[in-house]
Formats: structure tokens, sequence, C-alpha cells
């Protein structure tokens, strides 16, 4: 076992860090949606832990990535509406 130790940087905040890592998993279809709300509604709807959340003009802007993009998008328009996406 190594002496050395790991000092965690005073404004680090582990459950944040999880919580970008997982939103941020490396997929095989990029997604960024705009959603027509505010953050915390936004947030509400989806879930804080599965994408990124970025404040726009015009709502919010929604970044995920994933796998099934095909059931994804079918699931989505149906109960979104979506104005604009990258990838669809």
């Amino acid at each position: 076992m190594r002496e050395v130790r790991f000092t965690r940087p005073a404004d680090f905040d582990a459950g944040a860090h999880l919580d970008f890592s997982i939103a941020t998993l490396p997929r095989a279809t990029p997604v960024e949606v705009l959603l027509k709300t505010d953050l915390k509604t936004a947030m509400l709807e989806l879930g804080e832990h599965i994408g990124l959340y970025e404040p726009d003009a015009q709502g919010v802007v929604f970044k995920t990535n994933t796998d099934a993009s095909n059931g994804w998008r079918a699931n989505w328009r149906k109960s979104r509406s979506v104005s604009r996406s990258a990838g669809l």
C-alpha cells in the first residue's frame, strides 16, 4: 500500500462530480434539445442526473448521450415539444 494521500480541495463536491461523470458518459449518439421552460422545471421533469442543463435565452438546453437513439427520439417526441436538436 502506498503512503501517498489525496487531499480533497476545499470546494470539491463529490456528489456533483459523480452526477457530471454519469451525465457525460460516452455513448453512441449525442443529444441536445432546447426545452422551453425554466431550469427548475426541466430538472424536476427529467431528473437531475441524466444530462447537463444549460440556461439559455429561450429556455434550457439539455445535453446528454444515448445508445438507444431511435427509441429515445420516439418517446421524447410523444411527450415533449422539440424546438432545436443536434443529431436527431
